[in-house]
């Protein structure tokens, strides 16, 4: 009979925490939503440390983002980002192709510059 009760109270407890942890996770999930603000995209560096697209207003940026600092990269034209499909987004390289998209002819175009 103390097994069924220690197995009973154990199932209400992992009940307890899986509807409380639901609860948090739904509260904090509306946390990061913001009206003016959105990360495109973003790629790790490291365990602290990545790269992000943000969307401010009708402008977007790249940050460079570490534990102890946050720094903007570069401004980007709505015109270099291409949109992405939603099986392009599921991919891990499509961030990095739009990186290095951007990077490629920032490049060329200071070559060019430099050729002048």
């Amino acid at each position: 009979m103390s097994s069924v009760v220690l197995l009973l109270g154990f199932v209400l407890i992992l009940a307890a925490a899986h509807f409380t942890a639901r609860w948090f996770g739904g509260k904090m999930g509306r946390f990061g939503v913001s009206k003016y603000f959105k990360i495109i995209d973003r790629i790790s560096l490291s365990s602290d440390s990545f790269i992000c697209i943000m969307r401010i207003g009708a402008n977007h940026y790249i940050f460079g983002v570490s534990k102890t600092n946050i720094q903007l990269l570069d401004k980007i034209k709505e015109c270099d980002i291409e949109i992405i499909t939603s099986s392009e987004h599921e991919s891990q390289h499509a961030f990095s192709g739009i990186l290095h998209k951007y990077l490629n002819f920032k490049q060329s175009d200071s070559d060019e510059k430099g050729r002048q």
